[in-house]
């Protein structure tokens, strides 16, 4: 915007006040930047501890038992381990990955052996990536699942990075006829036209259905078009713009993501055991729950619509977030 005197603002000079107050800013990011790197090498130090700790879980849990069932799965120490752990996090106030998976899912996810994840740089500021490793099954010739998560700083005085995008490292490549993504449904024919010889009235057609596959091993980018299976389920989203639904989208997973690095994996027993989980309550106390949220949904619809002017990704690198949570709690 142009000053008084009608220059640019790149050609305006800054009076001596505002130079020596942003003298004292340039310091303090370089301090920034130094404790930035003081809390990323904490926390990579213990992780080098942690990652041996969930290497030994690992190898526990794909210990041969001597049954030729139980062998046949991820984990024959103890069948069903990550199907299980994954399924009771949706009990937990995490965000949780549980509510995507589905019966037709859970025979795919008994191979699943091992959920581990990687930082993608030493601060952790671009991004990380999720691992699955799967044992050989009947289901897809992976025995690695990869995705992705991109993060970038939007500039240098905002701390916090902005996930950008989800990427699939590479596609499921399902064996012939175990997809679980896709059914086959019976279709009538049209009617005219010349009957073929022999032909019925109806044929067999594959049709995507809803699918843990399907919804977490997708990429998502901004100015992609919304996968067709978010618009089936779009009732409540009917008014929002194509462009903020896929950041809602992306936003949505990598909070799931986050859960999975930062709690899931790293107390994948206690959410197996139910410990990381929420009490079950009585269902007539779910109800007044629900009543009572009706309430409070009501009284903050105004409050969250002037608040946000649409979903933005935040991210945070490593050493951040968490130092945080500690200080809360002292």
């Amino acid at each position: 915007m142009p000053g008084d005197d009608g220059r640019e603002g790149s050609e305006l000079e800054d009076p001596p006040v505002l130079l020596e107050l942003k003298k004292l800013d340039d310091e303090y990011l370089e301090l920034l930047k130094e404790e930035e790197k003081v809390l990323a090498d904490i926390q990579t130090k213990y992780e080098e501890k942690f990652f041996p700790l969930w290497k030994e879980r690992s190898d526990i849990l794909k210990k041969k038992s001597g049954d030729e069932v139980k062998d046949r799965t991820g984990t024959p120490g103890e069948p069903g381990f990550w199907l299980r752990v994954l399924a009771n996090s949706e009990n937990s106030d995490v965000e949780s990955v549980g509510e995507w998976i589905f019966d037709h899912d859970e025979p795919v996810l008994q191979y699943l052996q091992d959920m581990r994840y990687e930082w993608l740089d030493p601060l952790g500021k671009t991004g990380f990536r999720l691992i699955m490793d799967f044992a050989e099954n009947p289901f897809f010739e992976n025995t690695q699942l990869v995705k992705t998560y991109h993060t970038e700083g939007k500039n240098q005085f905002l701390t916090e990075s902005e996930i950008t995008k989800v990427t699939i490292n590479e596609p499921i490549k399902w064996k012939p006829k175990q997809d679980v993504t896709v059914e086959l449904i019976e279709q009538k024919a049209k009617k005219g036209g010349k009957k073929k010889k022999g032909g019925g009235g109806s044929k067999k057609v594959e049709v995507a259905r809803p699918s843990f596959f399907r919804k977490f091993f997708r990429a998502l980018a901004p100015g992609d078009d919304v996968p067709e299976e978010e618009m089936d389920e779009s009732d409540d989203e009917d008014d929002m713009d194509p462009g903020e639904m896929i950041e809602m989208l992306i936003q949505d997973d990598y909070d799931a993501g986050v859960a999975l690095r930062d709690t899931i994996i790293p107390h994948a027993v206690r959410f197996y055991t139910g410990e990381a989980c929420n009490e079950e309550e009585d269902e007539d106390d779910d109800d007044d729950d629900d009543d009572d949220d009706d309430d409070d949904d009501d009284d903050d619809e105004d409050e969250d619509s002037s608040s946000d002017d649409g979903p933005k990704g935040k991210a945070k690198g490593k050493g951040k977030g968490k130092s945080k949570a500690k200080q809360e709690q002292v």
